[in-house]
């Protein structure tokens, strides 16, 4: 069942290649939507930098514990719109085993070089 909106949804998108910013250290990467060119018109990248910058300073509490964002620019009825979406990097449980295995590894070999050099001396 397809759910009622309150305006008619004609789904046209067609996306430019992405975008890339860094705010608070974290990469931004925006990807515009060919129809959104009339509302973001006139607006170069610096100023997409201050409007991004500013949404995150507004919402700090909601973005503190992403690692990156991927955003879409699009319009509504000639208003800017953008959807922010936040992802974490999260270390699977293979990378973190083999991490410390590696990590293992090195520690046996430091004793067993530190055992031959004193043994040599």
């Amino acid at each position: 069942m397809v759910p009622k909106l309150g305006f008619d949804y004609k789904p046209n998108h067609s996306f430019y290649n992405s975008i890339d910013f860094f705010v608070a250290g974290k990469q931004v990467i925006i990807f515009p939507d060919k129809d959104a060119r009339e509302s973001y018109r006139g607006m170069d990248k610096d100023q997409m930098q201050v409007y991004l910058t500013d949404i995150y300073d507004s919402n700090k509490e909601y973005f503190n514990s992403s690692d990156y964002l991927i955003g879409f620019i699009w319009s509504f009825q000639g208003s800017k719109m953008l959807d922010l979406w936040q992802f974490a990097l999260i270390m699977s449980m293979t990378v973190r085993s083999h991490y410390l295995s590696v990590k293992s590894l090195r520690m046996e070999l430091k004793l067993k070089i530190s055992a031959c050099l004193a043994a040599i001396l």
